[in-house]
């Protein structure tokens, strides 16, 4: 069989990688559209000679995701959906069209009733590879990493993700920053910004230089 894997955003084609490795091994045909950006027309015409397309849909690309989507089954395609977080199955421009997916991957039980409920079908409960790698023992101990970056050991570490949308994240940090400087405890911040977010770009880290903040960006 000949399988394409595709998806337009960073989380999804990482767990996508993974699920290929382990479909050559199994002696099947691989082509890979990760990471895409939006695409639409070329990724359509990549797919044109596969046997199955899996497709695990962008937070900010759903859109064109549909109309690919919708493009493969036009040409007779078979489309297997994989949900690589709870509610992934619910995107906005998903939702219509969940009957035309052959099949979907989802975490749990608990998720695949409500995926059938929406249309959803051939639904098989099987994880997220990223997640069971993340539950793999750790090769350090707090005590380690609080070592190598400095953080004594009665501090807090706040842990600080943000989300796609630059604005919203540049607000929420602010809120916490303003909140952490009004408390009394003894903090260490670790943010980590995404590279959609462009607030950062013009002396953003620079402005939080005394404020004992470790920053992490997207290369």
């Amino acid at each position: 069989m000949k399988i394409m894997f595709f998806s337009q955003d960073l989380g999804p084609s990482r767990n996508l990688a993974r699920i290929a490795v382990e479909a050559v091994d199994r002696g099947h045909e691989v082509k890979f559209c990760l990471y895409a950006g939006g695409r639409v027309k070329e990724i359509a015409e990549l797919s044109l000679d596969c046997d199955l397309v899996v497709v695990s849909a962008s937070t900010l690309f759903d859109k064109a995701d549909a109309e690919i989507i919708m493009h493969l089954k036009n040409q007779k395609i078979k489309t297997a959906y994989f949900s690589d977080t709870y509610g992934a199955w619910a995107r906005p421009a998903i939702l219509p069209i969940a009957g035309l997916f052959d099949c979907a991957f989802v975490l749990d039980v608990f998720e695949k009733s409500k995926a059938m409920e929406v249309g959803f079908k051939n639904i098989v409960v099987s994880l997220v590879p990223l997640w069971e790698e993340f539950s793999k023992p750790p090769l350090y101990t707090s005590d380690d990493i609080r070592m190598t970056l400095g953080i004594k050991r009665d501090a807090k570490i706040v842990l600080f993700m943000g989300i796609k949308k630059g604005e919203i994240t540049k607000r929420a940090l602010g809120d916490l920053l303003g909140a952490l400087w009004r408390s009394n405890i003894d903090y260490f911040l670790l943010p980590r910004f995404r590279k959609e977010d462009e607030f950062y770009e013009d002396g953003f880290y620079e402005s939080f230089l005394n404020s004992r903040i470790t920053c992490w960006k997207d290369s």
